[in-house]
């Protein structure tokens, strides 16, 4: 093995990483500001890790369980709404990847510091949105 291949290996698991640590706290605070809302801890922590973001959503749109006027907290909408804007815009300005490259050119189109940069401003946008279902937790009834 070279060092460019240590260096990509190296990236991809890094990036590994970052994402399956990312997954279960987004899970957490998902699971955690449903289970202030009355529904239950684990079912939204197993629901979040299949899908954080559609998770977190229908958790900040959930009503407390038992009261009949609850409302959605608006600026737990704004930012969801301005963190998923964010993170899909930086995502759509990721390098388009042919097919035919090899897993080396495409983990070195990755590592180019604007893609890296655009993955960065991307993970802001997501950490936005899981703000936004933070903020939703309610107090102690």
């Amino acid at each position: 093995m070279n060092s460019t291949d240590m260096d990509t290996l190296s990236f991809a698991g890094n990036l590994l990483f970052v994402l399956i640590a990312f997954t279960v706290a987004a899970a957490w605070v998902t699971a955690r500001t449903a289970r202030s809302k009355g529904y239950k801890f684990w079912l939204f922590f197993v629901l979040s890790v299949l899908s954080w973001f559609i998770t977190a959503v229908v958790t900040v749109f959930l009503k407390d369980k038992g009261v009949a006027n609850s409302k959605v907290r608006l600026n737990s909408v704004i930012m969801m709404a301005v963190g998923a804007m964010i993170e899909f815009g930086a995502l759509s300005t990721l390098p388009a990847i042919d097919p035919t490259l090899t897993d080396e050119q495409i983990m070195l189109a990755f590592m180019d510091s604007s893609a890296t940069g655009t993955l960065v401003v991307a993970l802001a946008g997501a950490l936005l949105i899981v703000a936004g279902v933070a903020n939703d937790k309610r107090s102690a009834k």
